[in-house]
């Protein structure tokens, strides 16, 4: 009994396979795990050009930037040097001023 069974079950399965009629529902799987597997892919790419944007920091020319800090501090040293000398030049003009006043005063 158990050899009928199984040779009838062995030809079915063999029919079934031969003819190639899958159901809609098994295409349709077919169909979704190629789109998975595309999707997963894809998924992968993305993830490791994350990871290496992460890991490639931004390139920062730490020389150029010690340059233009020195330039600065020299800018602003030189500025103040030039705000000293106007200070001074100032302060003489407004002397000289008093003193013009003193000896030219002017009666109303």
């Amino acid at each position: 009994m158990f050899k009928i069974v199984f040779a009838v079950f062995a030809a079915l399965s063999f029919v079934s396979c031969q003819e190639g009629n899958f159901s809609p529902e098994v295409e349709k799987y077919e169909e979704q795990q190629l789109e998975l597997e595309a999707v997963e892919k894809e998924l992968a790419e993305v993830r490791a050009k994350s990871t290496a944007a992460k890991t490639d920091g931004p390139e920062i020319p730490v020389a150029d930037l010690k340059a233009k800090l020195a330039k600065a501090e020299a800018s602003v040293t030189q500025l103040n040097q030039d705000v000293k000398t106007l200070k001074e030049s100032e302060k003489k003009a407004l002397k000289d001023l008093a003193a013009y006043k003193a000896k030219y005063s002017l009666q109303e």
